[in-house]
């Protein structure tokens, strides 16, 4: 996720303290976040594939499970970034894209947010000193739709000027 962070502070540096390479150092690590995001997915992948009874355990464990959603989170990472360095160049076609990306991305982040802590409080138990706040704060609805109400901004700010994809953009917002 810092990975596609740092290519969304470069993308929103102000016009004044912009040089010219600037954007292809953004698009660098936009790109570097996609293949960090690819190896983990391929790693996991794989430690499931040869150890399959990791898979269940790693949804139950106090700790591991909050991964799952956090994964979610790095998705709609990707997908501002998406937004914000693709939409200039593919056409309106990406646009309408993202907006469909969005909706799924809030059924995901939902979903999935929501479920990891069914499965964690009726698969454990804790005890009052295990129960901190900051344990599952990467896996809270809230972080999900803190990624989702960037994700928005960003598709709007994409669609140029107001004319130009104004319907899905106000259905959004």
């Amino acid at each position: 996720m810092a990975t596609g962070g740092v290519a969304n502070v470069i993308y929103h540096i102000p016009d004044g303290y912009r040089f010219h390479g600037l954007y292809a150092i953004g698009c660098l690590f936009f790109i570097l976040n996609m293949v960090l995001f690819l190896f983990n997915v391929v790693m996991i992948s794989c430690r499931f594939w040869y150890h399959p009874d990791t898979f269940r355990a790693s949804l139950t464990h106090p700790t591991e499970s909050l991964f799952v959603p956090s994964c979610i989170i790095s998705l709609g990472t990707i997908l501002i970034n998406i937004t914000e360095y693709g939409t200039v160049h593919a056409g309106p076609w990406l646009l309408h894209t993202m907006c469909v990306a969005f909706w799924v991305y809030c059924v995901l982040a939902t979903v999935f947010s929501l479920g990891i802590y069914l499965i964690i409080w009726s698969t454990q138990h804790f005890t009052i000193a295990q129960m901190t706040p900051r344990k599952d704060s990467a896996a809270s609805p809230e972080s999900s739709s803190s990624a989702a109400t960037r994700f928005v901004d960003e598709i709007v700010r994409s669609s140029g000027t107001p004319g130009r994809f104004p319907r899905t953009a106000e259905d959004m917002v």
